[in-house]
């Protein structure tokens, strides 16, 4: 018979939060490397716990289970709700801006040039990735930001 984790009384949740909060910022530093200057570590932190006590206050224990593992879900998933509620672009936009600002990075290092949007990274950008003229254009628009 499996046990409910709901029958666990409120300090071994506690006990069970503080565990697991090097398990939060390791997270949070994780997503902090991809979205660099939109959003400080402590407020990906905070909400990261906001996931872990989600969990702590969900988890139903099975066996095979860890807690961990299933925090590890919810605090990655509150993260990244949090990163998509608040973002402004579409995850189109995201990914081509992505996508240009690695080519520029490429090319940056094959031409040894610092100016990202010289017309010869364009058009670099444009044959390595195959992108559209357009897109390109929007992303350009979107960094320049």
């Amino acid at each position: 018979m499996v046990a409910s984790y709901k029958n666990i009384t409120f300090s071994d949740k506690e006990e069970l939060i503080k565990k697991n909060t090097l398990l939060v910022k390791k997270i949070a530093w994780h997503y902090q490397g991809r979205v660099k200057n939109i959003v400080e570590i402590d407020d990906l932190i905070q909400i990261g716990m906001l996931g872990l006590i989600t969990a702590a206050n969900n988890f139903t224990e099975r066996p095979g289970v860890k807690f961990s593992s299933y925090a590890k879900i919810r605090i990655k998933g509150e993260i990244v709700d949090f990163l998509r509620k608040n973002s402004n672009l579409c995850r189109t936009t995201i990914t081509n801006k992505q996508k240009f600002e690695k080519a520029v990075e490429s090319l940056r290092k094959t031409y040894n040039t610092l100016s990202p949007f010289a017309l010869v990274h364009i058009n670099g950008v444009v044959n390595c990735f195959g992108l559209l003229a357009d897109t390109l254009q929007q992303a350009v628009r979107v960094v320049g930001k």
